[in-house]
């Protein structure tokens, strides 16, 4: 099973953070994501451009997950 079949990404930024949401497209693609996609995980494909932390929010209503990596882009977005 590939990522994509379980849900679809956005990505923005804020000052010097980085902000992912993960929506999945359906209640058993979300429970599956809880259980792998954890704060640590996430961190693990980021780990080479910040020491974070990251921090997952988990907004099941709407099936999504929201991940905030802080200090990712260094002074911010316009800077990098």
């Amino acid at each position: 099973m590939l990522f994509y079949d379980l849900a679809h990404t956005r990505a923005g930024d804020k000052g010097s953070s980085v902000n992912i949401s993960v929506v999945a497209y359906d209640h058993k693609g979300y429970d599956h994501l809880a259980c792998y996609l954890t704060s640590e995980t996430v961190m693990e494909q980021f780990k080479h451009i910040t020491d974070g932390p990251t921090t997952r929010y988990d907004l099941p209503q709407i099936k999504a997950f929201n991940f905030v990596i802080l200090g990712a882009l260094g002074g911010g977005v316009t800077t990098n």
